[in-house]
């Protein structure tokens, strides 16, 4: 996958299709609408957003699906609130 300054402003589908390798549009509509792929965080018009960072960590986990990655993330931030000299 690409890295450049598009992490700071978000992907559209268009963009994280193209990350992903160039996946159809109907396939990446099949996928938001059954939960196989991360939630967007944000609409720009009629645009879902996707954070770059979080695209490719999901692929890089091996693409679980919405479920088992917001299990994934909620024990990742748990786990790092719990560490010893964190200032709260």
């Amino acid at each position: 996958m690409s890295e450049d300054h598009a992490d700071t402003l978000g992907w559209t589908s268009d963009t994280v299709r193209k990350e992903l390798g160039g996946i159809p549009v109907s396939t990446w509509k099949k996928w938001v609408q059954a939960g196989k792929v991360p939630a967007p965080v944000g609409r720009l018009g009629k645009l879902s957003i996707w954070r770059a960072a979080e695209i490719r960590a999901w692929f890089d986990a091996g693409m679980p699906g919405r479920a088992a990655w917001e299990e994934r993330k909620e024990a990742a931030v748990s786990t790092a609130s719990r560490k010893p000299g964190r200032a709260c």
